[in-house]
């Protein structure tokens, strides 16, 4: 074994938001909202949509199921279509503007992430989240209760009103409000009393109906054994897998320190630890930051590269995680002794 063990052990009371430090990926989360996988309406549709070039129904649940279809593409042997934002955007808005709340909370998403040819725009996605919320959509309710966390796109910052949020969501069975609802009562935030225990009810619910966040978050319980779960690393590895399957950055950088480690039921392998933790830090997550900067200060996998280990280091830290903040002063100080 390497001589370094990554660090296992985090405290999400000290980074209560760590799960929206990397919004970039909410998209991706929304977009795979278990309840809107399946595609009904291709059986009822008589034209191909990959012919289409305008919206041939006035039906907004036909449309935003179009949507869907393009956001993220179809390997259907008979109905194969290929991702295409744009085009995903263009069904969206014309669903939206009939009024449907699905339409208007995935019009949203395009909006915040800047997708489809759209330049970011957080206050018209709170706008359309809004409007979604208010026709009681769970999905607008929770992407507008993510807004709250951070206080984006003109709205103020208000834990106890995201809370809220998530909680009606979540109590409707909406697998984003119940992974969301689940983290707020993991870390005790948002006006809510910490209950590990509760928390995991919503997470093994919201993971079961596929939800990436949840999945990742149990995971973390089952590694550790908490809240009344036997400590069981290989069921971890599977949820961290199904999580990192769908784009996870923290998923990626938690399994990419069980293959670092060999936990789990996996054996050793610094590639394929070097590989995930890689891909969790260009997303952006101070856990994947923080593990490739041990892969680079120890030289696991990569030479030695003390700069970029304090750069990967400092971006963790400023991101709220505090675990690598004693890395980070130790080799800040070694560097500025040898200089």
């Amino acid at each position: 074994m390497n001589s370094i063990y990554f660090n296992q052990y985090w405290t999400l009371t000290n980074a209560a938001a760590l799960a929206w430090t990397t919004g970039l990926f909410i998209f991706f989360i929304a977009a795979f909202h278990a309840s809107e996988l399946y595609y009904p309406w291709l059986r009822i549709i008589k034209h191909s949509p990959q012919r289409d070039t305008k919206p041939k129904t006035k039906d907004s649940k036909v449309l935003v199921e179009l949507g869907k279809l393009y956001f993220l593409g179809s390997n259907a042997k008979r109905r194969k279509i290929e991702k295409d934002h744009s085009k995903a955007l263009k069904y969206f808005k014309a669903s939206s503007d009939l009024g449907n709340a699905l339409g208007q909370a995935n019009l949203g998403i395009m909006h915040e992430q800047g997708l489809g040819g759209l330049p970011k725009n957080l206050p018209e996605a709170v706008n359309l989240y809004k409007k979604s919320a208010e026709q009681g959509n769970t999905l607008g309710q929770a992407l507008l209760g993510n807004m709250y966390v951070d206080g984006l796109g003109g709205l103020p910052k208000d834990s106890k009103k995201a809370a809220k949020l998530f909680q009606t969501s979540a109590e409707r069975g909406d697998p984003l409000g119940m992974a969301f609802f689940g983290i707020m009562l993991r870390t005790g935030t948002g006006g809510l009393k910490m209950n590990e225990a509760e928390a995991s009810k919503f997470f093994r619910t919201s993971a079961k109906k596929g939800n990436s966040w949840a999945q990742v978050y149990l995971g973390d319980m089952y590694e550790r054994g908490v809240a009344g779960l036997a400590k069981d690393p290989e069921k971890a590895v599977v949820l961290y897998r199904a999580s990192s399957y769908q784009g996870n950055p923290m998923a990626m950088a938690f399994l990419g320190r069980m293959y670092q480690n060999g936990e789990g039921g996996l054996s050793e392998n610094t590639a394929q630890a070097l590989e995930l933790c890689s891909a969790s830090s260009e997303r952006g997550c101070s856990f994947g930051q923080g593990y490739l900067g041990e892969m680079y200060e120890h030289g696991i996998g990569v030479p030695v590269n003390t700069d970029k280990a304090i750069q990967l280091y400092q971006r963790s830290v400023n991101q709220g995680l505090d675990l690598y903040k004693e890395n980070l002063q130790k080799l800040l100080q070694k560097k500025n002794t040898v200089s």
